[in-house]
């Protein structure tokens, strides 16, 4: 008959040895999770101001677009008046 508790233990000293190459220690580990968190922020406060910026360049253009429309009729309405 095979021995359980023998065989539960080699297979955790192959877990361990196989595990070992991806160890990270707690520290370390927290320190990746501060950085990755400071990328996000940083992303989502880009996004935001580019949103800011892509929505007041659509505002200013459509604002420039409807001032030299007006500039121009005036110009045609003085010309061929």
């Amino acid at each position: 008959m095979v021995d359980q508790d023998a065989i539960k233990l080699a297979m955790r000293e192959v877990m361990r040895e196989e595990m070992e190459a991806f160890y990270i220690e707690r520290k370390e580990h927290y320190e990746h999770h501060q950085f990755v968190k400071g990328l996000k922020d940083g992303v989502e406060g880009c996004k935001s101001v580019i949103g800011k910026v892509a929505l007041s360049s659509i505002v200013i253009g459509v604002i420039t677009v409807l001032v030299l429309g007006v500039v121009s009729w005036i110009k045609k309405q003085i010309a061929g008046g």
